[in-house]
């Protein structure tokens, strides 16, 4: 009558379903993301979210994360092992500390910070010098000068744009530069 049963070991205990399910729910959202539904910097949040729906802890979730990772790089033939034994071979040189500065600005900044997809196209010809940036429902363009909407080189990335993202319209945001500065 020695055993004594930790409920936080059964709580985070990953069992097949766990990742069968986890499994699901990544893939789907890869479908999303391939679709332009997501965009990755919203991953980890649907993760957080899927997590908080299926009551799972931190501790369970990322022993999902590494029981899925395990099980699809052995599904390709993946070994991790020799992956690292040739990252050491070629010494490879991480600036861990840039890293670690990064992250230190989107951790304090995180509230304030939002990642989106965005489509850039520059336009140079003898009508515009632009550049145009989509984003959802929006059209951004950058220009020194008044851009000429007569360019059939503007009217059909517009066009390609609204059709490729099921819009009927868009809203075109000229921004004219007026003054430049480095910082």
């Amino acid at each position: 009558m020695s055993d004594i049963i930790d409920i936080n070991q059964l709580r985070n205990k990953v069992t097949e379903k766990d990742v069968n399910e986890f499994r699901e729910f990544i893939f789907r959202l890869y479908d999303k993301l391939a679709e332009g539904k997501l965009f990755v910097g919203e991953i980890t949040e649907q993760m957080d979210q899927y997590a908080e729906i299926k009551g799972i802890t931190e501790e369970k979730l990322c022993n999902l994360r590494e029981e899925l990772i395990k099980e699809l790089t052995e599904e390709v033939g993946f070994n991790f092992k020799e992956i690292e034994k040739q990252i050491e071979e070629t010494d490879l040189n991480l600036d861990f500390e840039e890293l670690e500065e990064q992250l230190k600005f989107y951790d304090t900044n995180i509230k304030n910070i939002s990642i989106k997809g965005v489509f850039k196209y520059r336009i140079n010809n003898q009508f515009n010098d632009i550049l145009i940036i989509f984003e959802g429902d929006k059209g951004y363009i950058l220009t020194q000068r008044k851009p000429d909407f007569n360019d059939k080189d503007l009217k059909n990335i517009i066009q390609d744009y609204k059709q490729n993202h099921n819009k009927n319209e868009i809203e075109v945001i000229v921004l004219k530069e007026i003054e430049r500065h480095k910082l």
